[in-house]
C-alpha cells in the first residue's frame, strides 16, 4: 500500500512515520507530508534505514485543497496535523472523493456524522480518533465493558508538555461542550450534569499536585451508550499545578495559549488512562502521550484496509485489536468491596432495565413496531400504547400487557415510535411528533412525511435537545442494508450503469429513498411520469446523478384496507456492463446474474454459474417476515435513534431533497385506482395449469 502520513514531522506525526516505516513491509511506501519539506526529507532519511518500505517526502499545506497533489497514488492517508475539529473536515472529504481511506488521530461526533455518508456512498473507510484520547480512552472504556463491568469510572491525563493542538483539542476542548459535556456523566441510559461524586479516589500514579475534571467526552458517551453502561464517570486529569495554572490563566483571558505552553513543562512527564470496574481495572501510562498517539495512529491505517466503507471511532473498529498487546495494556482483578447483608441487592440490581422507556402511538401498524418492542432483544422497553382507546389500541395494550394510554400521554417515556397519520394526509401524526419532540422525547415517525415536515420537526428536535428519525423501517431490514451495500461496491468500482425498479405506491417514498442511498443520488428535476399500459401503472424516467433510472409505480389500492395490497412492494434490477444484480422481493435475498461472454465464438468463463444467491437463499415464509425480519429493522431504526446525541440531526440533505421529489411525484400521479383486497388464492407450482 502506498501512506500518505499528512503533519509527519510534528509531535504526533513523527512518532507515527517511525511506527508505520517499522510496521510496514517491502513493496509498501510511506510518503512524509509536511509544511517543510526539507524536514520531511530528513525524517525520510532518518528513517529509511530502519524499513524494508519505501519512503519519500512532499509538502502540504492545511486545509487541503480539493486537487491537493500530495494525495496523488495515494491508498490511504493518516493525518496527525491537528486540531482535527477545524482541519479534517476538508481533507477528509477530498480524500473520500478520491476513493483514498482516511485515519484521523483527532476527530468528534460531528465530523463522524459528516463524513460517513460520503463515506459510504464511496465506498470509503473512514477511522476518527486514532490517538490516546480518542482512541485507546474508548477503546479501553469497551474492553471492560466486554468484560463485564457496568459502572466504570475513567481517568485519563497527567504531567504532559503542551502543545498547541494537544491544548486546544483535549484541555480546553474538556471545558466546554464543543467535544463533550463538562460536569456531565453518563447514568442509567443518559448524560447528566451535576457535581463530582466523588467516590473514586485519583490514582497515584499521577503524583502529588493532580487535579481532576469532570468531563464526559463523546467517544466515552457513544461506548457507554453502546455497551449498555449502567453509570460511566470520567475524569480529565491536568497532573502539574502549573500547567493548570497557565491553561485557567488562559481562559480568563490573562495571557495567551502561547505562553501557556512555554510555562508548562512539567520536568517529570507522565501520561496514564486508569479505567476500574467491577470486572478489574484497566491501566495504560508512558511518559510522552503525544508519542503513544503516533504508535496507535500509524497501527490503525496499516490495517484500514480491512475495514468497511463509512465512518466511525477507531476504537470500534478491528484496528484496535493489536493496541493492547503492542502498548501493553495492563489489568488487574477487581478489588473485593465490603460485603452486604439484607434483602437480594444482587438479585433487584441483575433485574434492573436500563433500557429508554419507549411508548407507541398508534395501534394499527403500530402494533409491529410495538410488538417489536415488547421482545427482550429491544433496544427500548415499552412502557405504555396511547391512542384514542379504540378497541385495537386496547387489545394491544392487554396483548403485550402494558397500560394504555390516553391521546399521546408520555408517561415519563423518553422515546416514542408515532405510527398515526401525518398531516399530509389528514392524520393528527405530525402534531403529535411535534409536541412529543417539544418536551424533549425522540420520536420515531412512520412514513408517509413530507420532507417540509421532517426538516421542520428535524429543527425541533435540535431545538430542543431532542432527536427525530422518520422511517418506514424498510430502509433498515437485513436485505436492503445489503442491497445498498453491494450497489456503493458496484457504483464505486464504476460499474453501475442503469437501475429499473418496480414498487407500489403505498411503499413509493420507502423505495425511493433505497434508491437514493443505493445510487448514492436523490432525483431531480420535475418527475417525468408516464402512463404505461394503463392508469394503475406509471413509469418514471430521469437520471440520478449519472446513473438512469425507470421505476414502475403501480398505482393502486384498496381505500378501505390501503397496507393490504402493497404489490410489487420493491423489486430492482442493476445493470453493470459484467452482469445484472436482481433483487426480487424486499424481504429476500440479491441475486447475481453474470453475462454470459462469448469471446470469438468461445465461452470466456463455461463454469461460471449464471445466477448465484449473494447471502441465504432458503425460501422465507409470511410468518418469519412478521416475527424476525421486521422486529430486527425496527430494532435497527430505534437504536439509532437511542445512540444519537441529543440535538443531532438523524436526516441529510439527500432525504430531504428525495422527500420533496417524490411530493413532486405524487401530484404529477393521478388519484390510485380503487380497488377490492381479496384473500390470494395460492399457486401450486408442481401442478400443470388447467
Amino acid at each position: 500500500m502506498r501512506f500518505l502520513v499528512i503533519g509527519a514531522t510534528g509531535t504526533v506525526g513523527r512518532a507515527a512515520a517511525a511506527e508505520l516505516a517499522r510496521l510496514c513491509g517491502r513493496g509498501d511506501a510511506i510518503v512524509l507530508a509536511a509544511r517543510d519539506r526539507e524536514h520531511a526529507e530528513e525524517l525520510a532519511a532518518a528513517l529509511a534505514p530502519g524499513s524494508p518500505a519505501e519512503l519519500s517526502a512532499t509538502t502540504v499545506r492545511l486545509p487541503a485543497a480539493p486537487d491537493e497533489p500530495a494525495l496523488g497514488g495515494t491508498d490511504a492517508v493518516l493525518c496527525c496535523a491537528g486540531p482535527a475539529v477545524r482541519l479534517a473536515e476538508d481533507l477528509a472529504r477530498g480524500c473520500i472523493e478520491r476513493g483514498i481511506a482516511y485515519a484521523d488521530a483527532g476527530g468528534s461526533r460531528r465530523l463522524l456524522d459528516a463524513l460517513d455518508g460520503p463515506a459510504r456512498e464511496h465506498a470509503v473507510p473512514v477511522l476518527l480518533g486514532a490517538g490516546v484520547q480518542p482512541g485507546l480512552l474508548g477503546a479501553m472504556i469497551r474492553w471492560a465493558g466486554q468484560e463485564g463491568s457496568r459502572r466504570i469510572t475513567v481517568h485519563c491525563g497527567g504531567r504532559q508538555r503542551l502543545t498547541r493542538a494537544g491544548a486546544e483539542e483535549e484541555y480546553l476542548a474538556s471545558l466546554s461542550n464543543d467535544l463533550g459535556w463538562p460536569r456531565g456523566r453518563w447514568v442509567d441510559g443518559s448524560i447528566i450534569a451535576g457535581d463530582d461524586p466523588g467516590r473514586a479516589v485519583l490514582p497515584s500514579m499521577y503524583g502529588p499536585g493532580a487535579s481532576r475534571h469532570l468531563h464526559l467526552d463523546e467517544e466515552c458517551a457513544d461506548a457507554a451508550r453502546e455497551l449498555a453502561l449502567t453509570e460511566l464517570t470520567a475524569y480529565t486529569v491536568i497532573g502539574d499545578p502549573v500547567t493548570a495554572s497557565a491553561l485557567r490563566a488562559v481562559i480568563a483571558g490573562e495571557t495567551d495559549l502561547g505562553e501557556a505552553i512555554a510555562a508548562a513543562s512539567p520536568a517529570e512527564p507522565v501520561f496514564a488512562i486508569h479505567v476500574v470496574g467491577e470486572q478489574g481495572a484497566l491501566e495504560f501510562s508512558c511518559t510522552d502521550s503525544y508519542a503513544a498517539s503516533g504508535r496507535i495512529a500509524a497501527r490503525t491505517v496499516r490495517r484500514i484496509g480491512d475495514e468497511e466503507p463509512g465512518a466511525r471511532w477507531a476504537s470500534t473498529s478491528p484496528a484496535c485489536e493489536d493496541w493492547r498487546e503492542g502498548l501493553g495494556i495492563r489489568s488487574a482483578p477487581a478489588v473485593a468491596g465490603p460485603r452486604r447483608t439484607g434483602p437480594a441487592v444482587t438479585a433487584r440490581t441483575a433485574e434492573r432495565d436500563n433500557r429508554p422507556r419507549a411508548i407507541v402511538v398508534g395501534g394499527g401498524f403500530g402494533a409491529h413496531y410495538a410488538r417489536a418492542l415488547a421482545r427482550k432483544d429491544s433496544p427500548a422497553r415499552l412502557v405504555g400504547v396511547a391512542g384514542r382507546g379504540g378497541a385495537r389500541s386496547r387489545a394491544l395494550s392487554e396483548e403485550l400487557a402494558v397500560p394504555l394510554l390516553p391521546g399521546a400521554d408520555a408517561a415519563e417515556a423518553e422515546l416514542a415510535v408515532v405510527a398515526v397519520s401525518s398531516d399530509m394526509i389528514g392524520g393528527p401524526g405530525t402534531d403529535i411528533a411535534r409536541g412529543l419532540l417539544e418536551r424533549g422525547i425522540r420520536v420515531v415517525q412512520e412514513h408517509p412525511v413530507d420532507g417540509r415536515i421532517v426538516a421542520e420537526l428535524t429543527r425541533t428536535a435540535r431545538e430542543n435537545g431532542s432527536v427525530y428519525l422518520p422511517t418506514g423501517f424498510y430502509e433498515h431490514l437485513d436485505s436492503s442494508r445489503e442491497f445498498v451495500r453491494v450497489c456503493t461496491r458496484l457504483r464505486a468500482d464504476g460499474r453501475l450503469i442503469h437501475v429499473e425498479a418496480r414498487t407500489s405506491v403505498q411503499l413509493l417514498e420507502r423505495c425511493l429513498l433505497v434508491l437514493a442511498e443505493a445510487i448514492g443520488a436523490a432525483p431531480t428535476g420535475a418527475p417525468s411520469a408516464a402512463a404505461a399500459s394503463g392508469p394503475e401503472r406509471i413509469l418514471v424516467s430521469g437520471l440520478w446523478g449519472p446513473t438512469p433510472v425507470d421505476l414502475m409505480v403501480h398505482n393502486r389500492w384498496d381505500p378501505e384496507d390501503p397496507d393490504n395490497h402493497c404489490q410489487p412492494d420493491l423489486h430492482a434490477v442493476v445493470t453493470t456492463l459484467d452482469g445484472e444484480l436482481r433483487w426480487d422481493h424486499v424481504h429476500g435475498p440479491l441475486h447475481w446474474l453474470p453475462r454470459m461472454h462469448l469471446n470469438s465464438g468461445r465461452l470466456h468463463d463455461p463454469d461460471s454459474p449464471m445466477c448465484s444467491a449473494l447471502g441465504p437463499d432458503e425460501p422465507i415464509r409470511a410468518r418469519e417476515i412478521l416475527g424476525r425480519l421486521w422486529p430486527a429493522a425496527i430494532h435497527r431504526a430505534v437504536n439509532r435513534l437511542v445512540q444519537a446525541p441529543a440535538g443531532r440531526p438523524l436526516v441529510d440533505q439527500r432525504t430531504l431533497q428525495t422527500l420533496a421529489w417524490w411530493a413532486r411525484l405524487r401530484s404529477a400521479m393521478p388519484i390510485p385506482t380503487p380497488i377490492a383486497s381479496v384473500d390470494p388464492e395460492p399457486l401450486e407450482v408442481g401442478r400443470p395449469c388447467s
